[in-house]
């Protein structure tokens, strides 16, 4: 799976949830899964750009 294959299934995940935000899973998975801060910036950016995030 590639990051933003991840980073879209996060993002259906949190809209299956009525309270799903996907910045605050984002900080969440990083912690879990030991994402380098580097690659969660990435990410952080990529949903930013995609208007998944403001």
């Amino acid at each position: 799976m590639t990051d933003i294959e991840m980073l879209a299934d996060w993002k259906a995940a949190t809209e299956r949830h009525a309270d799903g935000d996907l910045a605050r899973s984002l900080e969440i998975q990083k912690d879990r899964f030991g994402i380098s801060d580097q690659l969660a910036q990435i990410l952080e950016n990529t949903a930013r750009e995609m208007g998944w995030i403001t």
